[in-house]
């Protein structure tokens, strides 16, 4: 029964638009483990100063301001820069 459980999760997962995922794309998801040093799975401000990031990009990125980007918050702040580049150029 377990088995069953665990196996509709995951198809669940699969099938799930893009838009309703929750993990990083894996491009994004190397960038942050990059920057992440201390391997914690999340970013501190001075991990991410010390990969020449701005600091004004940390306070943006940490959205709950708890002083670390996790990866959920790594990809929302990838994503929305995505979108105003796009906004911005039209691709």
């Amino acid at each position: 029964m377990l088995l069953y459980l665990i196996a509709g999760l995951t198809l669940g997962d699969l099938a799930a638009p893009a838009a309703t995922q929750t993990r990083p794309a894996p491009d994004v998801a190397r960038r942050m483990m990059r920057m992440d040093t201390n391997r914690d799975g999340r970013i501190s401000r001075a991990e991410w100063e010390a990969a020449g990031r701005n600091a004004r990009g940390f306070t943006r990125a940490d959205a709950n301001h708890d002083g670390y980007v996790d990866r959920e918050e790594y990809a929302a702040f990838v994503a929305s820069l995505a979108a105003e580049r796009q906004a911005r150029t039209g691709n």
